[in-house]
Formats: C-alpha cells, sequence, structure tokens
C-alpha cells in the first residue's frame, strides 16, 4: 500500500531562450519558459494542477512571477527491464564525513563505482518510504553512456553542490526505474536533482 504522506514532489530547470549578464549573474528570459513538475504521486500532481497552478494562474520563480499559459501532462513512457535515459537536470550523490575538526562532503562522480551504489540504495530507500514495502526485485544497475559534465549548483544561496549531466544505462526492475523517472535518482530531488527522461 502507497504511503500518500510521502509525496516526492521533485521540478526541473527552466528551459527557454536566456541572456545571462556576467556582470550582475542574472538571467534574463527572452520569451516563454517551461519546466517539469514530477511526483510518485498521481493524486499530488492532480491536486498541484488543480488547486495551486489552474486556480491561480500565476507562479513565483525565485523572486519574480510568471503568468501559466499552458499545463500539460506528459505521456508516460515504457519501463522495460533496460533503457538509456539522460538527465533534465544533474544528478548528485555524496556522502558526509566527520572528522576530528569539522564535517566534510565527498560528492561522487560517475567513474567511481560508489556513485552507482549509492544511488541505487537512496531509490531502494525511497521504494520502502513511499510504498510501505521492500520491493521482491531489488535488481537495479546504472552505468555511464559516453562523456558526462561536471556542475557546480548554487544550493540555498550560498551552498554549493557538485553534479553530473550525462546519459546512463539502467537495468532492472521496471518498478524501480519508474520510481526514478517519477522522483528522481540520488539526492536532492526536491531541490531540482535528478530528474531524468526515458530515451
Amino acid at each position: 500500500m502507497k504511503n500518500e504522506n510521502i509525496n516526492y514532489i521533485h521540478f526541473q530547470d527552466c528551459f527557454g531562450k536566456y541572456i545571462y549578464s556576467k556582470e550582475t549573474k542574472l538571467i534574463t528570459f527572452n520569451d516563454t519558459i517551461e519546466f517539469y513538475i514530477s511526483s510518485a504521486s498521481n493524486e499530488f500532481i492532480q491536486y498541484l494542477i488543480s488547486t495551486i497552478l489552474l486556480e491561480n494562474n500565476i507562479i513565483r520563480l525565485w523572486n519574480n512571477e510568471a503568468k501559466i499559459e499552458k499545463v500539460e501532462i506528459l505521456k508516460e513512457p515504457e519501463f522495460n527491464e533496460e533503457c538509456e535515459i539522460s538527465t533534465l537536470s544533474p544528478i548528485t550523490v555524496y556522502s558526509t564525513f566527520q572528522n576530528q575538526f569539522r564535517k566534510k562532503t565527498y560528492y561522487y562522480n560517475p567513474s567511481e563505482p560508489e556513485f552507482y551504489e549509492l544511488t541505487k540504495q537512496n531509490l531502494l530507500k525511497k521504494y520502502q518510504a513511499f510504498y510501505n514495502e521492500i520491493p521482491e526485485n531489488n535488481e537495479f544497475e546504472m552505468k555511464s553512456i559516453g562523456r558526462y559534465r561536471e556542475r557546480f549548483m548554487i544550493y540555498k544561496k550560498d551552498f554549493i553542490v557538485k553534479a553530473y549531466d550525462g546519459k546512463f544505462l539502467i537495468k532492472g526492475n521496471p518498478k524501480l526505474i519508474k520510481l526514478a523517472y517519477e522522483a528522481g535518482l540520488a539526492s536532492r530531488n526536491s531541490a531540482g536533482f535528478g530528474m531524468i527522461k526515458i530515451n
């Protein structure tokens, strides 16, 4: 049975034509923009659309108000035991260590096996939390395809997060792959990290 109190809302970077100012470090969008929101709970998405997006018709992005012109629900892709994915927002995987002076965060990259193992463990925890059960089939493998891009993202104004964009091949339980698509891969999904698309 699903735990409806855990909604794993997840949003992604905005898409659109823009101008970036090196002096002010501001992004100015020239016209319309679009962004994606996903959740493992269909009920939550329906609630979000009907009560927040369509009723208000205005959404606040950072310190700016934007008028909503259209809301579209995308067709769900097929979730097979093997598929190729691309990141819509970068994936961040890390461990935090405590030494005698302070905590230190180490970010793993796709060339390290810990990147994939921690991503899998995070996904299994999401599954157990949302469905209130351990998956009968916990198979999930992931590997990088070609080059990946390192990105440094500002989180909560002054905290820098290291994350990675790229293409990956994932194999395993289609239910886990579906959850990865809906809730995001690895950490900080509610902050916009780890959103993927099925190629």
